[in-house]
């Protein structure tokens, strides 16, 4: 799809390595942007997006709306939050790491949306059950409002998914203070129907379903047990684990791989994961399809490797590639073509390149994504059937990389990564962050910048913690200009370079053509 709006480019690489006599480098120091993880124009476009929606104010839906009233569908915002967020996550954790601001703002906001009534208020219907899904009833049950005390895993997994991701990539726990995650139902008299949580309190609520349901699943609908809906609570444990010291995900891990084993949810001849579990009537329920597999498998590679490893090759098998470069597979009944979407995301986690380039080609061919300014996303369109979860999968897919998930849960960050340089001070969406990666076997850090929707401008950004008793070399677009000697700066005046009291490097520039900043440690 050709871009609509032409992107200048402005790059700053900060290096951090030996020596400023020896430019030339004894040691084999990249000093190139490309040498280090960034965002491809496709990948930037499509979190551009992401931050639009996480930034509309609260209440606006635009873009997310779905054909289906009620939010009981696939489309439910509750999945659209939550994807958006993963997607956010994977950018953040491989291509931008040392840039934070503008990814800890977006998915605080989609934290914040995704507690908002209009997003859990079909439970007080659900919960009350239904003689289909649940044929012992009689009648309809009372039903409760609270939306995560007890089942609902399907919404309050991905709740504690996004709140652990939070904590974890920015070290910030201000979920885990009392109140923090409050669920309003009665605006008007706000004491009644008034639910308040936090990290803590919900972990809690989480694992104690975990252990004491006879199943060792939670319910999604009354009744009704998914796989799927029961890995993102899961990861959510494990983060929680990660993020608290405690313990609570190992159990878990091995109860619910026995139920899928015993239960028959994998199935011991296709390898294909089931749809879901009819609790009362003791029964594993199909039919399976290639998405519902990604939906596992993908999550479930985080936690049972080496099983999701031995089934991915089999699951691919229903990946059917065609001679113009792209591929596609069987539709689900319930996603339509955001079935290619989820498995591209599966493919990419797994290190299928080939499947996940060709199933992308797929969706851009035949799926009408659009550009809108520097915004990449695929519009909703009912007559192709491409819901407004499409978009979520979709950026999951081109953001995910080869253990891309199991990375942010398997090696997550811990509090030394906060020690380390980072940039801040951007000035979004007049400057848009490309690139901001900081390699600490090599001390380097490189950061690329682009204009926004706007005509060239001077901007600028800082870098912060740098080390004071060290001694760096500056360089713009090849050439040296000055050197940070332990806080000082030589020469004393350097143009668009400043160092403040505080410690932070300022830099400006102007961004009518590619700038290349390096600073480089000496020995």
């Amino acid at each position: 799809m050709a871009r609509s709006t032409r992107l200048i480019c402005l790059v700053a690489i900060v290096v951090l390595s030996p020596g400023l006599a020896s430019l030339a480098f004894s040691k084999s120091l990249p000093i190139k942007a490309e040498d280090y993880p960034s965002l491809s124009a496709k990948e930037l476009g499509h979190v551009q997006f992401l931050v639009k929606l996480a930034q509309q104010p609260p209440g606006d839906w635009s873009y997310m709306g779905g054909r289906e009233e009620g939010q009981e569908g696939m489309e439910a915002y509750r999945y659209q939050l939550g994807y958006m967020a993963y997607a956010l996550a994977l950018a953040q954790y491989h291509k931008t790491p040392a840039y934070r601001e503008l990814y800890q703002k977006a998915l605080d906001s989609l934290i914040q949306k995704m507690v908002r009534k209009d997003v859990w208020y079909y439970w007080e219907n659900t919960s009350k059950g239904f003689t289909v899904t649940d044929p012992p009833q009689r009648g309809r049950g009372l039903g409760w409002i609270d939306p995560v005390v007890e089942k609902n895993i399907m919404y309050s997994g991905h709740l504690i998914n996004m709140v652990e991701l939070y904590h974890m990539l920015y070290h910030d726990d201000k979920y885990d203070k009392p109140k923090s995650i409050t669920f309003r139902w009665n605006l008007i008299e706000k004491l009644k129907n008034l639910f308040e949580y936090d990290g803590n309190k919900l972990a809690e609520v989480i694992h104690r379903q975990f252990m004491e349901h006879p199943l060792h699943m939670i319910e999604c609908e009354v009744g009704l047990a998914f796989p799927v809906c029961n890995q993102h609570p899961l990861l959510g444990l494990i983060l929680y684990d990660h993020n608290h010291g405690t313990n609570l995900a190992v159990p878990v891990k091995d109860l619910m791989m026995k139920t899928l084993t015993e239960k028959g949810l994998l199935d011991p001849v296709s390898k294909d994961f089931l749809q879901f579990y009819m609790i009362d009537q003791g029964k594993s329920v199909g039919p399976p399809s290639p998405v519902n597999n990604a939906f596992v498998g993908m999550p479930m590679h985080v936690w049972n490797t080496e099983l999701i490893e031995k089934l991915y090759p089999i699951h691919a098998q229903k990946v059917e590639f065609a001679d113009d470069g792209t591929a596609r597979l069987e539709f689900d009944p319930g996603f339509g073509p955001a079935s290619v979407a989820g498995f591209a995301g599966y493919a990419k986690e797994m290190g299928d390149e080939k499947a996940a380039r060709s199933l992308i080609a797929w969706m851009e061919k035949n799926c009408s994504p659009q550009w809108m300014g520097n915004k990449y996303f695929y519009p909703r369109n009912d007559e192709k059937k491409i819901s407004a979860i499409f978009h979520p999968h979709a950026a999951v897919a081109e953001l995910n990389v080869k253990n891309g998930i199991w990375s942010m849960y398997n090696r997550p960050w811990k509090e030394s990564f906060f020690n380390q340089p980072f940039i801040s001070g951007v000035e979004h969406p007049k400057a848009i962050v490309k690139q901001a990666y900081y390699d600490s076997a090599k001390d380097v850090l490189a950061v690329t910048l682009l204009p926004g929707e706007q005509s060239a401008i001077n901007t600028s950004f800082a870098v912060n913690q740098l080390n004071k008793a060290k001694v760096y070399s500056i360089k713009k677009n090849g050439k040296l200009v000055g050197r940070l000697n332990k806080g000082a700066l030589e020469p004393v005046s350097v143009k668009g370079i400043e160092y403040t009291k505080e410690g932070i490097l300022k830099i400006s520039t102007g961004l009518d053509h590619v700038q290349t900043f390096l600073i480089q440690a000496e020995a």
